[in-house]
Formats: structure tokens, C-alpha cells, sequence
């Protein structure tokens, strides 16, 4: 096992850091975090090689810094090659890798990618092919979702175009490659894809039928922060959501239904005017 401190993954991050400093004196670590999406002290601890650099969170990474679909195939490859063998990482990963290192993981999806998918049902689709009992069928799909068969066949058919899914005989196969959406502004795409999550909630929430309760967990915190805090906070979610997926991926095969995890921090409280 190589040393991390030496790794190409690192190598990759120190150097991109200082080509961004070179062609900006004032370019801080704290500027680059904030480009990386990441806290400073996060990016300090990935630079030193003491903190190690997950599969998704190299695809975060991947996407921000716009690699193409090969260099982010290596980047993630390289990753799992230097991981500490009591990493979560499958066996079969690692001898796929060892036999071909340009093996495709991870799909670099960028915004633009994403909002032909936006809709809410394309990666339900994509986790309904990983339960039991799966049927490659139209109708199926359509009566589990409760959605349309038109809108099954639609997204089924851009699913494949995108790769996102293949065929294998009469079944279809969600390909197993992560994909990681990095937006720095508001975008509409996925703004319509968190409404209409947001939509589906408040149908969940509505059910009253037996045993809805216990299929359910809906919570919520009502605080007072400061813009410190709030920043804070927002790091800690993305850090836990990306637990949490890793936390999915190590799933087994007895997968039964598929869930939705909704992640908000938002102001009850309109800004002071400076006056007030």
C-alpha cells in the first residue's frame, strides 16, 4: 500500500491549489474550500493526508474541478488502489481495477446533464432496479411509482441513452456509476427536482393509512444562528449526506423499496434592513 501523503489523488489537489495561487498571489486555501465546496480545515486535513478521500467525495471533486468522464475514471481508480484495505470497498472493485485502472466508476455529471432527469421518478427508476424482485417491465415501473406508462417508457429511454441503465437480456441494470451534480449558483433544473421532492413529502406526510407512520421519518429543528453557524452547518449536512450514500452503497441485495432523504436548512426570518 502506497504512502497517502504521496498519492497521485493528493498530488492532484496540491498541485491544482498551486496553479490557482500562481495565477493569483491572494488565492487562499480558505478560496479554494470555498471552490471545492469543502470547509478549509476539511481541505487542510485532505492535503496533509490526514483525512482520506472517499469514492464520492473524489467524484465531488471530479465534477467541480471538470474532469472528463476518463480522468475522473483514473482519479476515482487511483483512490481505491491507495485506500487502507479496511476501507469499505468491495473485493470485486479492486481486482476490476487491478485488471484495467481506466475501468469507467464514476459518471462526471454536470447541471446541464442533470436537469434532463430532473424529474423526480428517473433516479427512482435507477434504485428500483437494485430492489428485489425488479421487473424490467413498463407497466410494473409505472404501478410502483404511480406514474404514467408514458412517463416510465420516457425516462426509461433517456436512462439508457444516458447510460445510466443497461440492458442484460430481458432485465435492465443501473450501471453502478456515481454521478455527482456540483452547483454553484441556483439552477432551475434542480430546483425543480427538490420541489418536487418537497411535493412528495407533504403526500407522505398526508397518508394516514396503517403503517404509514412507521415507514416515515419526518423531523425538524427550529433554531436562532448566525452566519458563522449557518455556513457551519451547511458543511456538516453535506458531510453526513455523503455518509449516509456511502452508508446506501454498501447495501446488500435484500433492498426492498426505495427511499427519499431530504436535506433543508432554510431563514424563517427575512434579513434586517441595516436601519431597523
Amino acid at each position: 500500500m502506497s504512502n497517502p501523503e504521496s498519492s497521485e489523488a493528493l498530488k492532484f489537489l496540491r498541485q491544482r491549489y498551486l496553479e490557482k495561487l500562481k495565477a493569483n498571489p491572494k488565492y487562499s486555501l480558505t478560496a479554494y474550500a470555498r471552490d471545492l465546496g469543502l470547509s478549509p480545515s476539511f481541505v487542510s486535513r485532505l492535503m496533509t493526508g490526514k483525512r482520506p478521500i472517499t469514492m464520492q467525495l473524489a467524484t465531488q471533486i471530479a465534477t467541480i474541478c471538470g474532469m472528463s468522464a476518463s480522468e475522473t475514471a483514473r482519479w476515482v481508480s487511483e483512490i481505491i488502489l491507495n485506500a487502507p484495505k479496511n476501507a469499505k470497498i468491495s473485493t470485486k472493485v479492486r481486482n476490476s481495477i487491478l485488471k484495467n485502472k481506466n475501468i469507467a466508476l464514476v459518471k462526471n455529471y454536470d447541471v446541464e446533464r442533470f436537469s434532463t432527469i430532473s424529474h423526480w421518478y428517473h433516479l427512482a427508476i435507477l434504485n428500483l432496479t437494485m430492489t428485489k424482485g425488479f421487473r424490467a417491465n413498463v407497466s410494473w415501473i409505472s404501478k410502483r411509482l404511480s406514474i404514467t406508462t408514458v412517463e416510465a417508457q420516457d425516462a426509461l429511454s433517456r436512462l439508457l441513452a444516458l447510460g445510466l441503465l443497461k440492458k442484460e437480456g430481458k432485465t435492465l441494470i443501473c450501471t453502478d456509476q456515481s454521478f455527482f451534480v456540483a452547483t454553484k449558483k441556483s439552477n432551475l433544473g434542480v430546483r425543480e427536482f427538490h420541489k418536487q421532492m418537497s411535493i412528495k413529502a407533504q403526500e407522505i406526510l398526508n397518508d394516514q393509512a396503517a403503517g404509514a407512520f412507521e415507514k416515515r421519518y419526518i423531523a425538524g429543528v427550529t433554531m436562532a444562528l448566525n452566519q458563522k453557524q449557518i455556513s457551519h452547518l451547511q458543511q456538516r449536512l453535506k458531510e453526513i449526506q455523503l455518509e449516509i450514500i456511502q452508508f446506501a452503497k454498501n447495501r446488500d441485495d435484500s433492498a426492498e423499496e426505495v427511499y427519499q432523504l431530504n436535506l433543508q436548512l432554510f431563514p424563517l426570518t427575512k434579513t434586517k434592513n441595516k436601519t431597523e
